[in-house]
């Protein structure tokens, strides 16, 4: 009998604050492979502030677990017809 490898998925939790002239902000997510689209709530203000879970599926950064990988979460923001992103970096992560 085969039996499919076992698939162990890490997590990040991103800790999001700031202050916004947007309209409307999401967070986007690609840290296993499919698509997060997560709306961010703006307080009267602009102020925001959000914690996110990410997971990551092993296969994407390779076989070799060992390693460090990178990863990266896009933040959009909606103003009138325009919208705007920016790209955060991850540090060093690993899976343990």
């Amino acid at each position: 009998m085969h039996h499919a490898p076992r698939m162990n998925f890490g997590h990040v939790m991103l800790f999001i604050r700031g202050k916004t002239n947007a309209e409307r902000l999401t967070v986007l997510t690609y840290g296993d492979g499919k698509r997060g689209d997560f709306p961010l709530l703006i307080k009267p203000g602009g102020a925001f502030s959000d914690t996110i879970n990410i997971s990551f599926a092993p296969m994407q950064f390779g076989t070799d677990l060992t390693k460090p990988f990178h990863s990266e979460t896009i933040v959009k923001a909606y103003l009138d017809s325009e919208e705007f992103d920016t790209t955060l970096y991850s540090g060093n992560l690993q899976y343990e």
